[in-house]
């Protein structure tokens, strides 16, 4: 069994915890195709 803690105790936005958990390993494509059904929106990741 794989977990994680995640404790922002001084805030964190979407887009921060979105990046970590790609960071992490979770699968970039699986992630936004899940963001792109919850709303209209065009999403796109790319690494800088």
């Amino acid at each position: 069994m794989k977990a994680i803690l995640f404790d922002p105790f001084s805030g964190a936005s979407g887009d921060m915890m979105i990046a970590c958990l790609i960071d992490l390993g979770a699968d970039a494509d699986k992630v936004r195709e899940a963001m792109e059904s919850a709303a209209d929106v065009e999403v796109e990741v790319t690494r800088t």
